[in-house]
C-alpha cells in the first residue's frame, strides 16, 4: 500500500502560527514595541478572532498602550503582556463549524424602566433557521442610502485634515422618516411562533438602581444566556 501524500495545512493555519509565534515573543518582559508596532500585532489578532467573535473582548489596555506609545518602543506593560498570553492561550478557539444544527430552544429578551423578563419557546428547526437568518436590522430599508466608501470619496471634505468631517450630529442635516420604507422581501416571524400559549416565562426581576435602557437590554441578554447554558437560578 502506498503512502498518501501529506496534505498542505490551510493558509490559514499557517497565519494563525506566525501570530502565534509573534505572541509568544511579545508577552516576554524583554520585548520591546512601539504603539505602531502592537497595532499591527492587534490587527492580525481581530483577523484570527473574527472566527469566534467574543476573542475580541481580550484586549483592553494594549488599546491604552497603542495610544500612549504610538511612535516610541518601550517594555510592554504587565497588563498588555497578560492579554497577548490570554489571547494566545485562546487561539485554538478561534473556529466556527458552519455544520452546526440550530438549536430548537428559543428565547426572548426584554427590559424597560422597571425590570427585565426572559421568554423561551420550543420552535422546529427549520423555523429557527428561518427566523435566524435574517436580522432584524434588515425590516428597513433607506431609499436615498449610498455606499458609505462612495459617499466619502465623492465628497469634497477631506476626513483626514478638515475638522467638519468629525461634527456632531446635530450639525448634520436631519433624516426625514419618510426616506425609509419597508423592506418587501423582509421574512416576518411565523404567526403560529408568537401565540401566548406556546412561550414560558424563565426569569424576571425588577430594577433597583438606575441604569441606562442598552445596559438593562443587556442585563437581559445576559440572562438569557445563562438560561441557556443552564448556570442561571431564579433569585427570590
Amino acid at each position: 500500500r502506498t503512502q498518501p501524500e501529506p496534505q498542505e495545512p490551510p493558509k490559514c493555519w499557517k497565519r494563525f502560527w506566525k501570530v502565534r509565534a509573534m505572541l509568544d515573543w511579545a508577552h516576554q518582559g524583554r520585548a520591546r514595541l512601539s504603539g505602531k508596532q502592537l497595532e499591527v500585532l492587534l490587527g492580525h489578532c481581530t483577523y484570527c478572532a473574527m472566527l469566534n467573535r467574543s476573542g475580541l473582548s481580550t484586549f483592553c489596555t494594549a488599546y491604552k498602550f497603542v495610544q500612549s506609545h504610538y511612535y516610541d518602543a518601550c517594555h510592554l506593560w504587565p497588563s498588555v503582556r497578560h492579554e497577548l498570553c490570554i489571547f494566545r492561550s485562546l487561539l485554538p478557539l478561534m473556529q466556527s463549524s458552519l455544520k452546526r444544527n440550530w438549536c430548537e430552544r428559543v428565547l426572548c429578551s426584554d427590559a424597560c424602566e422597571g425590570g427585565v423578563c426572559v421568554v423561551s419557546s420550543v420552535w422546529s428547526e427549520r423555523e429557527v433557521a428561518r427566523v435566524g437568518r435574517h436580522s432584524e436590522r434588515h425590516r428597513f430599508k433607506s431609499e436615498h442610502a449610498v455606499k458609505a466608501r462612495d459617499s466619502a470619496m465623492q465628497s469634497s471634505i477631506d476626513p483626514y485634515h478638515d475638522f467638519l468631517s468629525v461634527s456632531t450630529t446635530l450639525e448634520k442635516p436631519c433624516v426625514s422618516r419618510c426616506m425609509w420604507a419597508l423592506q418587501p422581501s423582509f421574512q416576518e416571524v411565523p404567526s403560529n411562533c408568537v401565540l401566548d400559549g406556546v412561550w414560558k416565562v424563565e426569569a424576571s426581576r425588577s430594577f433597583s438602581y438606575f441604569d441606562s435602557m442598552p445596559v438593562k437590554e443587556a442585563r437581559g441578554v445576559i440572562r438569557a444566556l445563562e438560561i441557556q447554558c443552564g448556570q442561571y437560578q431564579q433569585k427570590s
